[in-house]
């Protein structure tokens, strides 16, 4: 209960903080504290210490809620009218996935092998994702670069319309999906 008060309660200040750090650096930095935090709490269970399973969840949460804050600044950077809906849906489909295959997994792991390796899984998914957020980065990059090109055009009012290159398509459909493979930790 004490890690979704503060999840409720730091949402208000993701905004402000994602605006001040980026977006890129912020989900970065993010990622990377999900994942330490994670691993704090994972340390906690190991040994059987309440107070570093109540630190680690408390960091996850402070770090997970600014991230989805982060994570929909480039939702809504990259897509307008019903593609925002739709990717927005997306998004919010493989989080509610990513709860439903935790509550699955987390359970048989611990009942099969051990409640240590459960969480210490979680570290190592988590890690994984943050290998997808160091891969979306450069995606990322050329997407904002492209969007900003278009957006000086189309002010401008000139011409006909800036070509769009097949591999800025592929780059943008492979961070629209590993954006949401990130999302399945939180």
């Amino acid at each position: 209960a004490f890690f979704l008060v503060l999840r409720f309660g730091f949402s208000f200040f993701g905004g402000a903080i994602v605006d001040r750090v980026g977006t890129r650096r912020s989900l970065v930095v993010l990622g990377v504290a999900i994942t330490l935090a994670q691993c704090i709490f994972a340390a906690g269970v190991s040994i059987r210490s309440i107070w570093l399973t109540l630190v680690g969840r408390v960091l996850y949460g402070l770090a997970g809620e600014t991230f989805t804050v982060a994570q929909n600044v480039i939702l809504a950077e990259w897509f307008a009218g019903r593609e925002l809906a739709f990717s927005f849906g997306i998004t919010l489909s493989f989080c509610r996935s990513g709860s439903v295959l935790n509550n699955y997994f987390s359970p048989f792991l611990a009942e099969k092998l051990s409640l240590d390796f459960s969480v210490w899984f979680g570290a190592i998914v988590c890690a994984a994702c943050v290998a997808c957020i160091f891969a979306l980065v450069p995606y990322e990059l050329a997407t904002s670069a492209a969007l900003k090109r278009l957006a000086r055009h189309h002010r401008a009012g000139g011409g006909s319309a800036p070509r769009v290159r097949t591999v800025s398509v592929a780059g943008r459909a492979v961070s629209v999906f590993l954006g949401p493979v990130r999302a399945l930790t939180l």
